[in-house]
């Protein structure tokens, strides 16, 4: 009889795959941020403009400003409002981002005449306290309705009127005059790169795969998610719809809505489909990215690709090294079963997969990290090679579990195939360790290694 000894199988499964930080490849673009609305005429709403209003001066926005054809008006609520008087609506760049230029949509209405002591109203339009465009809108007959834009600097742009005379004065007309925007739009740099987790990871895995995206932005916001397997883009998704697709594809710069992105989201659904990969180990990376081109890698690691499920045949019975079935009518005693009942059944040729069942604390280098004394369920299938076809190992086939600490290597306990030749262990400790999950026969031994940090306090992430 002839034995021999297969080289060792090695796969880890994981549930979870938490962190990354790696800067993205590509430098970032710069951002438009468009409020009320964008840049082909989309009505955005007013959200991410602030109306701001002082003395005789009235910000307010008509019942289908952005939504309809108008904007948001700034004017006064008297023809001759007093001195220190204004009304405007301003824009903020969102935390992390640099203003690099201001823009307005804007259509002045004039104050009529006649001209009365103490004039002009004026409109103003500037960027972190420096004006960009000021007029006098007695004189706004010479300044048509239209864009104007601006290098800025600062936190903010806003635009709208003033009287900017002293206080007891007044800036008299024969009608208040007004400003109409129909879109204020922040040019912004955005420098810092998303963070992010990753669930649902499994290896091995087979077919279609749900991964779990979980990721924060300090900047302009998140966009969308991508999976790579073996650098080839396989599954892609959108962190937020808002942001994923340019408001105006036919410029360089990325077009979003001042409203944001979202900062935060979790549990992003991106799903894979692993059908046409080979079987075998694969180099899977997630990323995920802002409205500005900044890119991270949320997870970068391998990926193990199963074969299909082994086909089950009618159980027959073997003698180690004899491929042959037995003849008609033999005693069968499960699959992959060797030995006569009563006895512990055997199983050529094993091959061994186990894979932690519930999510850790997080991963670290490649090890679980788990809580100590804490109860972990771990799951896995043993299948047995019957001349060429494989098949799940027969009830009752023992599977030990070793641990490794240090250079000392110990068995602590065991447990035995169930139908399918699936197990299930739970499992708890106090001490960091390597664990070791091994089947041994007289035709081979596969083993999975599994290594784990036990810490006493849930660690953040």
């Amino acid at each position: 009889m002839a034995i021999r000894i297969t080289r060792l199988t090695r796969i880890v499964g994981l549930t979870w795959a938490v962190f990354a930080l790696s800067a993205g490849a590509a430098p970032a673009r710069p951002v438009a941020l468009w409020g009320c609305h964008g840049p082909l005429g989309q009505p955005l709403g007013a959200a991410g403009l602030t109306a701001a209003q002082a003395g005789d001066g009235v910000a307010f926005a008509a019942a289908d400003a952005c939504e309809g054809a108008t904007g948001l008006v700034a004017s006064f609520s008297r023809a001759d409002p007093a001195g220190g008087s204004a009304a405007s609506w301003r824009a903020d760049t969102p935390n992390h981002t640099i203003l690099q230029g201001a823009r307005v949509v804007r259509a002045p209405t004039m104050a009529s005449g006649p001209y009365g002591a103490g004039s002009p109203q004026r409109y103003r339009f500037g960027a972190g306290g420096a004006p960009i465009e000021s007029i006098n809108l007695l004189d706004v007959w010479a300044t048509p309705p239209g864009t104007v834009a601006g290098p800025a600097s600062g936190a903010s742009a806003a635009a709208g009127v003033d009287c900017p005379r002293p206080p007891g004065e007044r800036c008299v007309a024969g009608a208040p005059g007004a400003l109409t925007i129909s879109a204020l739009v922040l040019d912004v740099d955005d420098p810092t790169p998303p963070r992010g987790s990753v669930g649902g990871l499994r290896s091995p895995v087979r077919g279609a795969l749900t991964l779990e995206v979980d990721a924060t932005d300090e900047g302009v916001g998140l966009a969308t998610a991508r999976a790579i397997v073996d650098g080839v883009p396989v599954a892609h998704a959108a962190l937020d719809a808002r942001c994923a697709a340019d408001l105006d594809p036919a410029t360089p710069t990325f077009d979003a809505p001042l409203s944001g992105c979202a900062q935060q989201v979790l549990r992003v659904p991106l799903a894979l489909d692993l059908s046409g990969q080979p079987v075998g180990v694969h180099h899977l990376e997630v990323r995920v990215a802002d409205a500005a081109g900044n890119e991270a890698a949320v997870y970068d690691g391998e990926l193990a690709v199963a074969g299909p499920d082994p086909v089950l045949t009618p159980s027959v019975t073997l003698k180690v090294g004899d491929p042959r079935p037995a003849p008609p009518g033999g005693a069968a005693h499960g699959a992959g079963s060797t030995t006569a009942p009563g006895t512990v059944p055997q199983c050529p040729r094993p091959q061994l997969s186990m894979a932690i069942d519930q999510r850790p604390l997080r991963v670290s280098h490649g090890r679980l990290v788990l809580r100590a004394k804490a109860r972990y369920r771990f799951r896995g299938r043993l299948t047995c090679r019957v001349g060429k076809v494989r098949h799940s190992a027969a009830r009752g086939v023992p599977v030990e579990v070793l641990n490794r600490v240090g250079r000392r290597t110990f068995g602590v306990t065991g447990a035995t195939t169930a139908t399918g030749g699936r197990l299930t262990i739970i499992l708890s400790y106090r001490s960091s360790r390597t664990l070791i999950f091994r089947h041994r026969s007289t035709s081979g031994t596969s083993q999975v290694r599994i290594s784990i940090t036990v810490v006493r306090k849930t660690a953040s992430r």
